[in-house]
């Protein structure tokens, strides 16, 4: 992407998607149908969305945009508490992940970012 490209990123809230004027995908569930969460359920839900949004913004992306050409990046799987090198081996969509962490594991990333240059760079 040039750098003259701008993303924008639409974040859409279940209160939205119910709205009968939405007109998105879902039917719209009276309040009271709906499930019920705990406010602990909630309050973890919030930060992981937070954490989510915040790591979007320091340049992390939606893992299905990886590279797909064996090429190796960074990657970050769901409920991990490090970054690990990364490819996509197979024709998307019936490929996999791979991490390499002293060892190759199969992986489920949930975003990825460019490999640094030898200056850090990414």
């Amino acid at each position: 992407m040039g750098k003259d490209k701008k993303v924008t990123r639409f974040v859409c809230r279940e209160e939205d998607i119910c709205n009968p004027s939405y007109g998105g995908p879902l039917p719209s569930l009276p309040a009271d149908k709906r499930p019920k969460r705990s406010p602990k359920e909630a309050a973890a839900l919030d930060v992981m969305w937070r954490g989510y949004d915040d790591l979007w913004r320091l340049g992390w992306k939606d893992i299905i945009y990886c590279p797909k050409d064996g090429s190796h990046f960074l990657a970050i799987t769901a409920g991990a508490t490090a970054v690990f090198e990364c490819n996509y081996i197979g024709e998307w969509p019936d490929g996999s992940w791979w991490i390499y962490d002293g060892d190759v594991w199969p992986a489920r990333p949930i975003l990825w970012k460019p490999l640094p240059d030898a200056e850090g760079k990414p």
